[in-house]
């Protein structure tokens, strides 16, 4: 856990969008494909709990893994968080989109459905779900990586890790 947790899990809002810098092959493929600092994607849900889609399993409901916590980012505006939970509950379960992953590479994969998600496409589409998109109407969720979204002009910094702030390495 790390020294922050304590603090933090006390400033964690349900709709929260808590990104990682994680470890292994597929996250440095992540952050090295797009040049960026975060690699994972989730939402806050009831304390200590996220929504994600996470590499090798199913979209759910799972304890919040502090280890990787890079950044906290919120909605600039209003939501109804219980509507999107609502909407969480109808594709809960979902496989992970690896194809959509590799639409960070090969645009010709966005757009299709294929009733899987990978974490920052769930994230993109949640919020999309509630009126709320994360960028333009035009930007499709496959095109969202985890990066992107701390450049939401609907989303604001709660909280980043020292060493993940703008113009550190």
């Amino acid at each position: 856990m790390i020294p922050e947790a304590v603090h933090l899990s006390k400033i964690i809002r349900p709709g929260d969008i808590l990104l990682y810098d994680r470890s292994g092959w597929m996250n440095a493929f992540i952050r090295f494909k797009r040049g960026e600092k975060f690699s994972h994607a989730a939402i806050a849900s009831q304390p200590g709990f996220v929504l994600e889609a996470i590499q090798g399993d199913v979209l759910d409901e799972r304890p919040i893994r502090w280890d990787g916590l890079a950044g906290i980012y919120r909605l600039t505006e209003d939501f109804d968080y219980e509507a999107g939970y609502d909407w969480f509950l109808t594709v809960r379960g979902q496989g992970y989109d690896w194809v959509g992953l590799l639409s960070f590479a090969f645009a010709k994969f966005q757009g299709r459905t294929n009733h899987k998600m990978f974490c920052s496409e769930f994230v993109a589409r949640f919020f999309a779900k509630l009126g709320r998109p994360l960028f333009s109407p035009i930007t499709d969720a496959d095109a969202v990586s985890p990066g992107m979204i701390p450049y939401s002009p609907f989303v604001k910094e709660v909280w980043v890790r020292p060493d993940k702030r703008k113009g550190s390495q």
